[in-house]
C-alpha cells in the first residue's frame, strides 16, 4: 500500500510517493519554468503518467492533490489547466484521490492554515523527521501524509484530526495518548 502527494504548480510540480509507514518512497518535482503552454502541459502529463505504472498498488492506498487557492491572482487559468492534467491523469489510472485546500494543507503540518512555506518545512522535519530543500517537494510529502491519514483514517494530534474531519465530513475518534507503563509495586 502507497500514499501520493501532488502539489501542481506550473513552474515546479512536486510529487511524493509514500511507503505504507508514511516515509518517503519518492520524492520530486517537474522543472518546468522554460516551458509554456501545451508544451508543459505535455511535460506535465507524460511525467505524471510515468509515475503510475504502480497504480495497481495505489489503488490500494490514496493520493492527495492540493486544490487551488482561490484568491491567486498568479496565472489562476494556467494552474488550472495544470491541475486538470494532473487529475486527468489520476482518473485514467483509477487512483482514488482527494482535493485539499492548500490552508488545510498547512492547517495539517504547522496547526495553522495561515503558515509559510518556511513554517511548513520546519514542520515537517520536526513531525516527521524528514527535510526537503525544494518546497514543492515538501508539500507534495506533507500531501501524501494526508492521503495516509485519510485512508487509515487516524489523526496523531488535534490539528490533524480537525483537518481529517473537514475534508471527509467523518467525525473521527480522539488521537490516543501514547501508553504508559505502571510502576511496579514493590
Amino acid at each position: 500500500m502507497i500514499y501520493v502527494g501532488i502539489d501542481p504548480s506550473l513552474t515546479s510540480p512536486g510529487f511524493a510517493v509514500l511507503n505504507e509507514d508514511g516515509s518517503p518512497r519518492a520524492v520530486f518535482n517537474l522543472a518546468t519554468r522554460d516551458l509554456r503552454g501545451g508544451e508543459r502541459l505535455a511535460a506535465i502529463y507524460d511525467f505524471a503518467m510515468s509515475l503510475f505504472p504502480m497504480s495497481g498498488e495505489i489503488l490500494k492506498g490514496h493520493a492527495v492533490i492540493e486544490g487551488y487557492a482561490i484568491n491567486a491572482q498568479n496565472r489562476p487559468f494556467d494552474l488550472g489547466e495544470a491541475g486538470g492534467i494532473l487529475r486527468l491523469v489520476l482518473a485514467q489510472n483509477r487512483i482514488p484521490y482527494t482535493v485539499v485546500p492548500p490552508a488545510l494543507v498547512k492547517k495539517f503540518v504547522t496547526g495553522s492554515g495561515q503558515a509559510t512555506k518556511e513554517q511548513v518545512q520546519l514542520c515537517t522535519k520536526r513531525n516527521w523527521g524528514f527535510s526537503f530543500e525544494q518546497e514543492d517537494q515538501c508539500d507534495a510529502f506533507v500531501m501524501g501524509r494526508i492521503a495516509r491519514a485519510i485512508h487509515l483514517k487516524v489523526a496523531s494530534n488535534p490539528a490533524e484530526k480537525a483537518v481529517l474531519e473537514k475534508i471527509t465530513g467523518a467525525k473521527l475518534s480522539p488521537a490516543k495518548p501514547p501508553r504508559r507503563s505502571r510502576p511496579l509495586n514493590v
